[in-house]
């Protein structure tokens, strides 16, 4: 079984619950369902969600955290996918695991990006 995963970068700095609906998110699930019939009938594909994020946000974040937006990129790919495969961050024992899985992973891409306490 295959696990899929779409990425989508947005320009617009609008709270998610605003994009319901739009061709943002139709475009999402057009992608994920070319994606499943490329890989043929014969494989199972686990589609596990979607990673949307607002590029004016990431370049805003980048800046405040002095660090280069393409880190932010790779540090918000990271965090959505993590939250994708279930982990959280509500409370502390969460968070602690979350943040030394995606430090973990952010290091192996050669990142040494500190998020701070948000």
């Amino acid at each position: 079984m295959t696990q899929g995963l779409i990425v989508i970068f947005i320009d617009v700095l609008k709270p998610f619950q605003e994009l319901t609906g739009t061709a943002v998110l139709e475009a999402a699930a057009e992608a994920a369902l070319q994606s499943d019939q490329e890989s043929g009938p014969s494989s199972l594909t686990l589609h596990r969600g979607d990673v949307v994020i607002c590029y004016p946000q990431a370049a805003s974040q980048a800046e405040k955290r002095g660090h280069a937006v393409e880190d932010e990129l790779q540090l918000l790919v990271v965090h959505g996918v993590l939250h994708l495969l279930g982990y959280d961050h509500a409370s502390q024992e969460e968070k602690d695991l979350m943040w030394e899985i995606q430090g973990n992973i952010l290091a192996d891409l050669g990142l040494e990006i500190e998020v701070s306490e948000e």
